[in-house]
């Protein structure tokens, strides 16, 4: 294991400093994209840099946790002193030489690093390689050489033609990093030590790809709405068949060079092309990027059989069509437990009727036996249950709550009759489903926690039953119930307000006194950044839904 964490170690330290930058149609004959093969089986690139303005909106919490950041890479370094002390000495190296850096901006002088950067992460086979731009080539050479001298290493150096590269791993690893600096940008990427002359020009980029990666990246982003700033995809088939039909020259190389099995392997093939079938494309991007909003989305293509399955657990649950309010938090699930037993004891079930010949999937043959026939059968107060809803009104250290939780259900009759069979609170009184709230008391351990209130509410109605606790919570039962709650293609709406950060910090904070020392400064650290992210974000939120064309997560994130 020595030359392999090494070898990840080392490849993280000279990427660290990018991963400390952060991010960042018309396509420049060099731009980072270019370098990826039509046929890559996974792609995250950009077109455009993030502009200055947008990068120092959001940049300003990471130039103030950068020292934090830094500092982390000492605990890197620790988690692998004792395994490679060689690791931990590059990594402090790197610490050390980034001790004065306190913005990204200073960040990029000492690195030749940029925020505004085009980038590309993509396969030649299944094989990774990293393009990014720099913005100071001479900038990244001085910093790197005064790692290694911090280091009192020497990465070894060797040459293709006229390209140099640097080669991490040992001398006696079967399996390097390379890095090297091809006019104004950085490439990374893997190669077996003794890979031949063609395989290493087309893993660096000496030998460009005859049919590149821009047009279909551009048809993705075009039927997602996905913008300029940052887009992807993974193709499951490609990179399946890669692995397994024996047909990819790159995998066949690498297999040779490393004793594995470079021949085809028929079952393999078969059924992981059936099981990436299912899921054929899944992409991702940036829908909208701009210095007070940031929009991105997960869209992901399913089979008919899958997505006619999926369909099936549509569910409407109330609240799930409404909008964010001024809660500090707000989650409704759709849960049709009785829906989604079907639907994975469907799916076991044509999994156990074939056994799987793979060795990599083997051990799903048991598994499928076992869900086709579940040992433990559903007790009918869960087989009711549709969804459920989640809010919080108000959360105050000390702690004052207030908030309220709905549970759907298919009998909440059945539900309200169950509480007040198995709750003390709840023997004397009785629980309509007319909507209207009923009282009870907390129990003494929960008003403890909630800061001495006493008292709760439940109200019901045919469609859910919903619980409130706080005041002013029992107002908010009637249009909890009656909250509207769409078609049932919405699986999941959440609403965060950024508000909770600095309380989530204050929660983590309670507990620093019980921790060793050694940790109590890595947890100030977090609780910092909470505060940080508190002042920064005003609010987040996502919604997952399903439609014909498939599976879709949407997020965005507000600026204060």
């Amino acid at each position: 294991m020595r030359p392999v964490l090494r070898r990840a170690a080392l490849a993280g330290a000279c990427v660290s400093a990018l991963v400390l930058a952060g991010c960042g149609n018309h396509v420049a004959s060099n731009a980072p994209i270019t370098f990826a093969p039509a046929d890559t089986p996974y792609l995250f690139a950009n077109t455009k840099g993030v502009p200055e303005d947008i990068a120092d909106a959001w940049g300003q919490a990471n130039d103030e946790l950068m020292s934090m950041r830094i500092q982390q890479l000492g605990q890197f370094a620790n988690a692998f002193g004792q395994r490679d002390p060689e690791v931990a000495t590059v990594l402090n190296a790197v610490k050390d030489e980034l001790a004065n850096v306190h913005s990204a901006k200073e960040l990029a002088q000492t690195t030749g690093l940029s925020r505004s950067a085009l980038y590309a992460f993509y396969g030649i086979g299944d094989v990774p390689v990293m393009r990014i731009e720099l913005a100071s080539p001479d900038a990244f050479k001085a910093f790197w050489a005064r790692v290694e001298k911090r280091a009192g290493v020497t990465t070894p150096v060797a040459t293709l033609g006229k390209q140099s590269y640097w080669m991490i791993g040992g001398t006696n690893a079967k399996l390097h990093l390379l890095v090297a600096i091809e006019d104004k940008q950085l490439v990374a990427t893997l190669a077996p030590a003794n890979a031949n002359e063609d395989l290493l020009k087309r893993l660096l980029g000496l030998a460009k790809p005859s049919s590149n990666a821009v047009d279909r990246l551009a048809r993705i982003d075009s039927d997602n709405g996905y913008g300029e700033y940052g887009s992807g995809f993974v193709d499951l088939p490609k990179l399946f068949a890669n692995m397994f039909d024996g047909k990819d020259a790159v995998t066949r190389e690498f297999a040779r060079d490393l004793d594995g099995d470079a021949a085809a392997n028929p079952a393999c093939a078969s059924e992981f092309a059936s099981l990436a079938g299912q899921v054929p494309l899944a992409s991702v991007g940036f829908t909208t990027y701009t210095a007070k909003e940031i929009r991105g989305g997960v869209d992901v293509q399913l089979s008919p059989g899958l997505l006619g399955a999926l369909t099936a657990l549509k569910q409407p649950v109330p609240g799930m069509d409404g909008k964010a309010d001024q809660s500090m938090f707000d989650m409704v699930l759709a849960l049709p437990l009785r829906k989604w037993q079907a639907f994975i004891k469907g799916r076991a079930e044509a999994a156990a009727a074939k056994t799987y010949k793979c060795t990599a999937l083997q051990s799903l043959n048991k598994f499928a036996q076992t869900a086709a026939n579940p040992p433990v059968q559903m007790p009918p107060e869960a087989a009711s249950m549709l969804g459920f809803r989640l809010v919080l009104d108000r959360w105050d250290i000390g702690p004052q709550i207030a908030g309220r939780m709905l549970v759907a259900s298919s009998n909440p009759a059945g539900l309200a009759q169950k509480i007040q069979q198995t709750m003390p609170q709840f023997a004397l009184k009785s629980i309509p489903v007319d909507g209207k709230p009923v009282a009870f008391d907390l129990p003494p351990r929960l008003q403890a926690t909630l800061g001495g209130g006493n008292q709760g509410w439940i109200a019901a109605n045919s469609n859910a039953l919903a619980v409130g606790i706080g005041d002013g919570e029992e107002t908010q039962l009637g249009s909890a119930l009656n909250a509207p709650a769409g078609n049932g293609d919405t699986l999941l709406r959440m609403h965060f307000d950024g508000k909770m950060y600095p309380l989530l910090g204050s929660w983590i904070s309670r507990f620093a006194a019980a921790m060793p020392a050694t940790s109590q400064t890595q947890v100030r650290q977090e609780v910092a950044a909470f505060d940080l992210m508190g002042k920064m974000i005003q609010s987040a939120d996502m919604d997952v839904k399903i439609d014909a064309r498939g599976l879709h997560i949407d997020s965005v994130v507000q600026h204060r």
